[in-house]
């Protein structure tokens, strides 16, 4: 059962409730704008009743019962995730990486992010956050699948265009993703036989890529792999050229 109403006002929770109706029916405009009071009636409370509410709007976003909106996202929910992420409270940082659209669609959100944390980039590392998870609670197997996931998603896009064209990551990042991807494994015994195949793939690739580099003869990535003919060139050329994570 969720709290939220629990931690309302009569007003708000008749804002909250009409919001959610309006949302229902699809009529944007009305919607939005209701949502827009509540969010200004909610950050009038106390810093506890708007961390309660924070906290009650993301169960219901985990649960899948609503979808939460940019504004609620921006002006509630995030300011207590980074509040107790700062206090390196478990879960915390892992909640804040799971809400990645909303940084990669807003580069200011994700500058407000970056500076709350000191962090010196302009874009949102997703990894970084769940790594930084694991280092408050090394046991927590969900935040290192999520993170290996990241991870094989980011050496899908480096591979996609192989074996036709190029490999889309500088070589060293690439090598140094595919360590992390297979400690990660081992660490968290993720050794179904689909990750395998997936590391499978990735180390034959960073090894007949960074043979293929160093020689003269073959300008042709896919015409080198035909010609060594070797169990690493079957592996990637018998990949069916498409994005090794699947959704």
């Amino acid at each position: 059962m969720n709290d939220l109403k629990k931690y309302l006002t009569k007003d708000q929770k008749l804002l909250w409730e009409s919001y959610l109706d309006f949302k229902a029916k699809g009529i944007k405009a009305k919607s939005k704008d209701i949502l827009n009071k509540f969010v200004d009636s909610v950050k009038s409370d106390s810093k506890e009743n708007i961390d309660l509410n924070a906290l009650e709007i993301k169960k219901l976003s985990d649960n899948k019962e609503i979808s939460i909106q940019f504004p609620l996202f921006k002006e509630i929910v995030l300011p207590t995730l980074i509040k107790f992420a700062k206090q390196n409270k478990p879960g915390f940082h892992r909640m804040i990486a799971e809400h990645e659209q909303f940084f990669f669609s807003d580069a200011r959100l994700t500058d407000y992010l970056n500076n709350e944390f000191d962090i010196k980039e302009k874009f949102f590392d997703t990894v970084k956050f769940f790594e930084i998870e694991l280092k408050i609670n090394p046991n927590d197997s969900r935040t290192a699948e999520l993170l290996v996931i990241k991870i094989a998603q980011g050496l899908d896009y480096a591979i996609h265009e192989l074996p036709d064209w190029g490999l889309c990551w500088d070589f060293e990042y690439f090598s140094e993703s595919i360590d992390k991807l297979a400690d990660l494994m081992k660490k968290y015994g993720l050794d179904s036989a689909k990750w395998i195949r997936r590391l499978n793939l990735l180390t034959a690739i960073r090894k007949t890529w960074s043979d293929y580099l160093e020689q003269k003869e073959q300008s042709n990535y896919r015409d080198y792999l035909e010609l060594i003919n070797n169990d690493d060139s079957k592996v990637v050329l018998d990949w069916p050229n498409e994005l090794i994570y699947d959704r």
